[in-house]
């Protein structure tokens, strides 16, 4: 779960969440290391992946090229997580304690009601500082 040292972990999200949209601004400002490239889930880095389709719709998934390997739900959430600041990254650790049926139930509960608390962002990408925008690809 964890990638090599030259390896970045590509963060797909829904360009129609507004919740999505906090979580990637919430990574951006909890990041430990340069490890994250964030991408629409509409854009044309998304359609490359295999299996790409079978994710469509989630509202975060988590991707390793150098491993091509791909994280949905509840363990693209844990993986994102290990890779933040502490305390977020203890959250990781704790996560890891739940079973993961358990919490890919949370998540898609989550993901079922996320669009009616959380505002449909204007554009496919979360307005950022600047200095963010490098993380940033399609």
């Amino acid at each position: 779960m964890v990638p090599s040292d030259k390896s970045k972990i590509r963060i797909f999200y829904d360009g129609t969440c507004g919740l999505c949209h906090k979580f990637v601004v919430f990574v951006l400002r909890n990041m430990k290391d340069e490890v994250f490239i964030f991408s629409p889930q509409t854009g044309q880095a998304f359609k490359k992946i295999k299996d790409s389709e079978k994710y469509l719709g989630q509202s975060i998934v988590a991707y390793i090229e150098t491993q091509d390997q791909i994280f949905s739900k509840g363990d693209a959430i844990k993986l994102v997580l290990f890779h933040l600041k502490c305390p977020w990254k203890w959250m990781s650790y704790l996560l890891n304690c739940v079973p993961s049926a358990i919490l890919n139930s949370l998540y898609d509960c989550v993901a079922r009601i996320r669009h009616r608390f959380f505002k449909k962002p204007q554009g496919a990408c979360p307005v950022v500082p600047a200095k963010w925008s490098k993380f940033f690809e399609d």
